[in-house]
């Protein structure tokens, strides 16, 4: 409107009259002409950014969505190596077990091969003490008759030497004597203890 007054005021007086009322429905009609075309240039601007804002976003997405394409890819390939050593792991825990199995039987079996053997060597031990009980024994028993025999020997020489020649029969019974301990002392000790010292 004030433009309108404006280029009113601006025209140069002509001779005839000019209507007051038309000039201003011109002058509205230019300005109206006017912000119509600014706002179309102002639209095809606004358009324009939108444009280049979508293809912009477009971008973004499309990069976004290539960022959670490759995390997606790079998880699976975690979660499959996962289970690929959880797989092994399992594998290896039950070879561990497996042979721990194995270990336990082999040791029952040593050990009850091991009783059997203690058993085995106790029963030799007492077989062998027993024999060695008997075989004492039987020396003891032995060597008491022997000596008993060699004692009622010598003494029955004695005897009959004495009548003869006693001188002789002295020195053959120092004699017999001294080979009786000689031997005597060859045997264990408590051997003296159980059948008695030298006998005179």
């Amino acid at each position: 409107m004030s433009r309108g007054l404006a280029q009113l005021s601006s025209l140069p007086v002509a001779s005839s009259p000019v209507d007051p009322a038309l000039f201003v429905r011109e002058s509205e009609a230019s300005d109206n002409a006017e912000l119509t075309s600014s706002r179309n240039h102002q639209n095809a601007d606004d358009q324009e950014i939108i444009k280049i804002e979508n293809a912009q976003l477009k971008v973004t997405l499309e990069k976004l969505l290539f960022a959670k394409q490759q995390s997606d890819n790079e998880t699976e390939a975690r979660i499959a190596k996962l289970e690929t050593d959880n797989q092994q792991l399992h594998t290896m825990w039950k070879d561990e077990v497996t042979k721990r199995l194995d270990l336990e039987k082999k040791l029952q079996t040593l050990d009850k091969a091991r009783m059997k053997q203690l058993q085995k060597s106790r029963k030799l031990r007492k077989i062998c003490l027993g024999q060695v009980a008997m075989l004492l024994d039987i020396r003891q028993k032995v060597c008491q008759q022997n000596r008993e025999a060699c004692l009622a020997l010598w003494s029955r020489k004695r005897k009959t030497e004495t009548r003869s020649c006693p001188v002789i029969t002295g020195l053959s019974w120092l004699y017999v004597q001294d080979r009786y301990d000689t031997v005597f002392q060859m045997l264990p000790s408590h051997y003296g203890a159980e059948t008695g010292t030298r006998g005179s």
